[in-house]
């Protein structure tokens, strides 16, 4: 993400945020910053781990990679 284009956040003023909870990123531990479709999000480990987790307990039957 653009630094320009990031907004005023509760983990700062600059600095990329989880788009769920909020957390501050940083991509060398883990976190995951990249576009749905035009929209910018970022997730941090805790919420990409829970959004894994959602997509295993709805859809058993896909194959894990």
């Amino acid at each position: 993400m653009k630094k320009e284009n990031l907004k005023e956040t509760n983990c700062g003023n600059t600095e990329i945020c989880c788009t769920i909870c909020d957390a501050e990123i940083d991509v060398d531990n883990g976190d995951v910053v990249g576009y749905f479709g035009i929209s910018e999000v970022s997730f941090c480990v805790w919420c990409l781990s829970s959004i894994r987790e959602m997509v295993y307990h709805y859809f058993p039957d896909q194959d894990e990679e």
